[in-house]
């Protein structure tokens, strides 16, 4: 599919993702890359006696998959990810089938010519329809002319 440009972005329509289960692999490779191995991650005993009663993601394992999860919007012709304002509001559980529901919800013009900046607020949502983390990401998109 070929990019869209700011002026054909569609406001407030709401896009879905199709589900991703979160696994063991996905947390201790996110462990790795990252370097963090905490136990609420990595120690089943550890995670058992605490809080979530089990090991949970990392919360930058979920916001990562949600920069990336596809969804069934138009891919935008991005120049650059500018800012991410994000809420973790639920733990993410090995097992768990999350989404990604996405919306652009504003377009202001940016300081470069020929771009602007776009809105989007994003929604990852697991299995039993709970937002586990949500936030808005800005984006430089390119425009037409």
């Amino acid at each position: 599919m070929k990019p869209i440009f700011f002026e054909d972005i569609e406001l407030n329509k709401v896009y879905s993702s199709g589900e991703r289960v979160m696994t063991d692999g996905d947390i201790k490779t996110f462990a790795e890359l990252s370097g963090d191995f905490n136990p609420l991650h990595m120690d089943d005993a550890f995670a058992k006696a605490n809080l979530f009663g089990q090991r949970i993601a990392h919360g930058l394992l979920g916001l990562s998959i949600a920069s990336g999860l596809k969804t069934d919007e138009p891919p935008l012709h991005i120049l650059a990810f500018k800012e991410v304002s994000w809420k973790f509001k639920r733990p993410i559980f090995i097992g768990d089938k999350i989404h990604l529901e996405t919306k652009a919800i504003e377009k202001t013009d940016a300081r470069m010519p020929g771009t602007g900046d776009v809105l989007v607020e994003r929604k990852l949502i697991n299995q039993d329809g709970k937002v586990t983390q949500e936030g808005i990401f800005t984006l430089l998109v390119k425009k037409k002319s």
